[in-house]
Order: C-alpha cells, then sequence, then structure tokens
C-alpha cells in the first residue's frame, strides 16, 4: 500500500505543467478514443501496475499516458517498438489490452 502511495504522489508530481520541468513522453503515443477523461492518479497506477508495468515503467510512462487520455481519450505504449499496451475511455470506463495483464474494463468513477 505505501509503495502504491508513493508512485501515485510521484506520478502527480510529474505531471505537472511548469514548462521548466522535461516530461519524458517517448514511448506513449495519442489515440483518438471514444471520449477523453481527466484519469486520477491514483486510478493511473492502479490499470498500469495490473497491466504488468513496473514501478519504473509507471513513472516513466504514466505522465504521457495520462495527457493521452485528457487529449485525445486512447494511448498506446510502446517498448522497443512493439506496443506493449493500448487503453481508450468510453463511457466512464477505462479500456485496456496488455501483453503483461490481458484485457479488462477498470471503472473510473467507483
Amino acid at each position: 500500500m505505501t509503495r502504491i502511495l508513493l508512485l501515485t504522489s510521484l506520478l502527480a508530481a510529474a505531471s505537472c505543467t511548469d514548462v521548466n520541468v522535461r516530461r519524458n513522453n517517448a514511448g506513449v503515443v495519442s489515440l483518438s478514443g471514444g471520449h477523453t477523461a481527466r484519469i486520477s492518479a491514483d486510478d493511473l497506477v492502479i490499470v498500469l501496475g495490473r497491466s504488468g508495468f513496473s514501478p519504473d515503467e509507471i513513472l516513466e510512462h504514466g505522465p504521457g499516458v495520462r495527457n493521452a487520455l485528457a487529449m485525445r481519450g486512447g494511448a498506446e505504449v510502446r517498448k522497443d517498438g512493439q506496443v506493449v499496451a493500448m487503453m481508450s475511455v468510453l463511457d466512464g470506463a477505462l479500456y485496456v489490452v496488455s501483453q503483461r495483464g490481458g484485457s479488462y474494463v477498470h471503472d473510473l468513477y467507483e
């Protein structure tokens, strides 16, 4: 539980809007999804963790995924040129397909 709280705090800090802070969005591609949504850092840590991402990968890709879902409603995460996860928002739920975590739906408004 402590690990999730720490990752949530770090992810929230990494998604700040300060122009002096460089964000690494490499490996994340925005996709047009059904709807856009502002995903909480808690939900994002849970989803990426369930999808098989390590804590370091969550910190690396989390801000890019969060921005892609907020701006276009979909995100694709790539590693070594291969798609490892795809996410899309539709009707208050985040639909996820990942190599390591399988396919599932995460309710965003529980």
